[in-house]
């Protein structure tokens, strides 16, 4: 081949008993096909040094590897004594470490404009519960939802709503509805 590429592989065949004119190509289509049994050819000096050397090769692979795992069986362990949801003091003290100190935020952990707020210790779902019973009419803005306000509440949808309750409902949701118009900033600061 020309520009130093690869040579085709020349092989040398050894067949017990038989005489070879050389080596020839490993995909040669005259190659000699051995005709003694595997016995026989690992009778050869030849097949039986490349059977020794791949075994050794063999041999010295694997206790390489099991090392190698032995090692990092032995640092995996060590690493795990310690447990999983380990506090970062326990882990620093492992690792040789001086534990944390808590750092204590700057900041509040909600402005002061939306903790004073009338719904603010409400969760989310029951304060878009109250905010619908208070367009439907059923609480004034500053009453506490009652048992019975609750209760008064269940049984409207069981009923039916009239249209004036829709058009309640469907002011609370205008992106929903295409003909109504999204509250103004007004409308909403009276509801909550």
């Amino acid at each position: 081949m020309q520009g130093g590429g690869l040579s085709p592989a020349v092989v040398v065949i050894g067949v017990a008993g038989g005489s070879s004119s050389g080596p020839l190509p490993l995909c040669h289509p005259t190659s000699p096909q051995p005709s003694a049994s595997p016995a026989e050819v690992l009778d050869d000096p030849l097949s039986a040094g490349l059977v020794d050397l791949a075994h050794e090769q063999h041999v010295r692979a694997e206790a390489s590897l099991q090392e190698f795992l032995a090692s990092v069986r032995s640092t995996l362990w060590s690493l795990l004594d310690v447990p999983v949801c380990a506090t970062p003091v326990a882990v620093a003290h492992v690792f040789g470490l001086e534990a944390p100190t808590a750092v204590k935020s700057a900041l509040p952990l909600r402005s002061r404009r939306l903790a004073s707020q009338r719904l603010a210790g409400v969760p989310v779902t029951k304060r878009g519960e109250i905010i619908l019973m208070r367009r439907l009419g059923l609480i004034k803005d500053a009453a506490v939802v009652t048992p019975t306000v609750k209760k008064q509440y269940d049984d409207l949808f069981d009923q039916g709503l009239t249209p004036e309750q829709v058009s309640a409902i469907r002011k609370l949701f205008p992106a929903a509805d295409s003909t109504a118009r999204a509250p103004s900033l007004a409308e909403l600061e009276a509801v909550s």
